[in-house]
């Protein structure tokens, strides 16, 4: 889960909110929307159409459009959160990959 603290408080119908709720993407997510963002060539390529489905995705208790207010700095925090979900992910996978197993390197097995 991920809290976005937002500038000031909006209001969407007879909903109130200063902070978003984004809960974590899973495969299922990863698979219907793709990549949010990639490494090419030793530049971070963003996919914007992309970070806003999952945007749509993963916002908790919000209602439809409420988002569509929400001035530039929020909408940018906005992305930045959806961003770290990505960038955290890869650092944990890498550093998973960085760190020192039993059997030369190969990942650890568990049995039944």
């Amino acid at each position: 889960m991920k809290s976005v603290p937002l500038s000031r408080t909006y209001t969407s119908g007879s909903s109130v909110f200063s902070k978003l709720e984004f809960r974590e993407p899973k495969l299922v997510d990863y698979r219907q929307v793709g990549k949010a963002i990639e490494v090419q060539r030793g530049v971070v390529v963003t996919y914007p159409d992309a970070i806003w489905s999952y945007v749509d995705r993963l916002l908790k208790d919000t209602p439809p459009g409420a988002l569509n207010d929400l001035d530039l700095v929020d909408a940018l925090a906005v992305e930045d959160a959806v961003i770290d979900f990505f960038t955290e992910a890869s650092k944990l996978l890498h550093d998973r990959g960085n760190s020192s197993s039993g059997s030369a390197g190969a990942p650890p097995t568990s049995t039944p």
